[in-house]
């Protein structure tokens, strides 16, 4: 959006991939410095005007904070519920290169909303960085889950599992077993990111598939079963970390309830259509 006044005409539908990156040629940047941005205008519009499929996952590429457009539309509240009805993940991509919006981890608005969407948040300090995060993309367009999340500071929407090591070190125990075909753990640190190790099921470290200024990314393809542990030295301080994985199995519940019957001494059962009607069985 060029300007809060602007006609909201920013949003491109496109048939086919490369009409989508012809559009994306066309984007250009002006102005800047001035915080906080309409995201949350992005976000609905893209999926109003996008009709996205279900579970498709969003990336959000931004350099502030958000502030409410429009009311009562424009809301954090809407873009979640919106998020969440599409089961969308969305990911942020978080530039500070401009050096006056601070932070990620210091806009709340963007840290729950990724979280309550099981998406990730990654924080760039200069655009050369973004750019070398297309195995991130392409790994999180495969279909994935969030089996893990963590932050230093603050209640996690999931559980944390980690055991103290020495000093206030922390190692965070991450279980994988063979539904898992692919494990990306991402992470913030706000000091001492390279301190930061992902170690596999025998110990040793693995390579970062992507090293940031504050954070880095692990892609691992068809990682070794066991447990795998991300440690975290009492350096690092504040800090946030989300694991995801990708299976080849696609795995779906659903529910019912069944009637009993006793026929000549035989149990019978029956799915009940209507459980709530009641009915008698003589």
């Amino acid at each position: 959006f060029f300007s809060p006044v602007a006609e909201w005409g920013n949003t491109y539908r496109c048939p086919d991939e490369k009409s989508f990156v012809k559009a994306l040629d066309t984007l250009v940047a002006e102005g800047g410095r001035d915080c906080p941005e309409l995201a949350f205008n992005g976000i609905i519009d893209a999926i109003e005007k996008g009709e996205p499929f279900v579970g498709s996952p969003m990336f959000v590429f931004t350099d502030a904070s958000a502030k409410e457009g429009d009311w009562p539309k424009y809301t954090f509240e809407n873009a979640r519920g919106l998020a969440l009805e599409y089961m969308i993940p969305v990911n942020f991509f978080y530039s500070t290169e401009s050096g006056s919006c601070g932070s990620f981890e210091r806009h709340k608005t963007f840290v729950e909303l990724l979280g309550d969407t099981q998406g990730f948040g990654l924080q760039f300090n200069s655009s050369g960085e973004i750019r070398r995060m297309g195995s991130v993309i392409s790994a999180a367009l495969d279909g994935t889950a969030t089996i893990l999340e963590g932050r230093s500071r603050g209640a996690s929407g999931r559980r944390r599992p980690y055991r103290r090591a020495s000093g206030r070190d922390k190692t965070y125990t991450l279980p994988v077993d063979d539904t898992v075909e692919k494990l990306i753990v991402s992470f913030y640190a706000r000091e001492e990111a390279h301190l930061v190790q992902l170690r596999n099921p025998n110990g040793l470290p693995e390579p970062r598939t992507e090293d940031l200024a504050q954070g880095g990314v692990w892609i691992i393809e068809e990682p070794v079963l066991g447990l795998w542990e991300l440690v975290i030295p009492a350096e690092v301080g504040t800090h946030s970390f989300k694991v995801k994985s990708s299976s080849r199995f696609n795995l779906e519940f659903d529910y019912f309830l069944v009637l009993k019957k006793k026929v000549r001494g035989r149990l019978f059962e029956y799915i009940a259509d209507y459980p709530l009607l009641g009915k008698e069985w003589f």
